[in-house]
């Protein structure tokens, strides 16, 4: 959509109905260790729960994975077996305007950050998605749809990009 963007005059529109991205399982989705999940997201409600990225280990079960959404005007990183731990910020989003998400892990401890600054939760988890499928605009399989704008998501795996407090992008990711 040229409606909204954060760089590049144009970004993914989520119209909270139900359409997301699918990308199937794949070892070329696998997490194994150290990653960064990070984007820009414009929200038109902050009613319920939305999902912006999710990656399901299906080798193992539905019951293990990452992800990233909102629950209402909360921000919300998940790194969760079975259940598991869900990182709440608690700064209030609002519709209107663009966040910087960032998800990472470094070792064992996983951080949330909005806009740069880091959640005062964090998750400690050893296990490696293998076979991961994901979503995106919505939670796995296509549940919690968004109803926004997604720009510049990008995906780090093998590095933690940010392990502390830090100034969010401020010009689009090179493409290479």
């Amino acid at each position: 959509s040229t409606t909204q963007s954060k760089f590049g005059g144009s970004s993914m529109y989520f119209d909270g109905t139900g359409d997301y991205l699918l990308m199937l399982p794949s070892i070329a989705l696998a997490f194994p260790g150290d990653y960064t999940l990070e984007c820009w997201v414009y929200l038109n409600s902050v009613s319920g729960n939305q999902g912006v990225y999710s990656s399901i280990d299906n080798s193992i079960d539905s019951n293990q994975g990452i992800a990233i959404s909102f629950s209402g005007t909360s921000f919300l990183a998940t790194s969760y077996i079975s259940g598991g731990d869900a990182i709440t910020h608690q700064t209030a989003v609002t519709t209107g305007q663009w966040y910087h998400l960032a998800m990472v892990r470094s070792g064992s401890t996983t951080k949330s950050y909005l806009n740069g600054v880091q959640s005062t939760g964090t998750t400690t988890s050893t296990y490696s998605l293998t076979q991961s499928g994901s979503t995106i605009g919505s939670a796995y399989p296509g549940t919690n749809p968004l109803n926004g704008y997604i720009n510049d998501l990008r995906i780090t795996k093998g590095y933690a990009r940010y392990t502390a407090t830090f100034t969010p992008p401020t010009t689009a990711f090179s493409v290479y």
